[in-house]
């Protein structure tokens, strides 16, 4: 079979959630021919209501134990991170640049996994800062037992609008 890399090829996305429209954007900004199909679009689809902000791996949500999984998610995130730093630049896109604050109940020096995802977390944002005194100036309730924190820059997506800025790029 020869194939002819200077022809962009025809490409079915299946879903018209964040990231089928994500995806078929690249796409078609590569210079591909996309289609989608999809059951429903915005406002109809859970993307519209999901929670949109990054994080660094492994999530807090989740507990995840796989390395090679955990490695992809880390490249996905730094590339993420980039291109929703980018786009936040655009505020037609839904995406901004917000001040994120993660509390901890322990030290982070003492918790090998807080410590080793803090220390690769910090080489790859912006806006880093680590400091016990975050608590306080957050307006933390003592009586949480909070001992640690670190704040960061990160990407958050306001869905509904990210959703019709992707609709009207495709």
């Amino acid at each position: 079979m020869n194939i002819n890399h200077s022809e962009k090829s025809k490409v079915l996305v299946i879903g018209g959630g964040v990231v089928g429209l994500t995806t078929a954007l690249i796409l078609q900004n590569e210079g591909h021919q996309v289609k989608i199909v999809t059951e429903k679009l915005a406002p109809e689809v859970t993307s519209v209501v999901a929670g949109a902000l990054w994080e660094w791996p492994p999530a807090v949500c989740g507990n995840h134990q796989d390395e090679a999984s955990i490695k992809i998610s880390k490249e996905w995130s730094l590339l993420s991170y980039n291109i929703f730093s980018d786009l936040s630049k655009n505020k037609e896109s839904g995406v901004y640049m917000r001040d994120v604050t993660f509390f901890f109940k322990n030290l982070i020096k003492d918790n090998s996994k807080d410590l080793k995802k803090m220390n690769e977390l910090k080489r790859h944002v912006r806006s880093f800062r680590h400091s016990v005194s975050l608590i306080e100036e957050k307006g933390v309730n003592p009586e949480m037992g909070i001992k640690d924190a670190y704040t960061l820059l990160a990407p958050m997506i306001d869905t509904d609008i990210y959703m019709k800025w992707l609709q009207e790029k495709g």
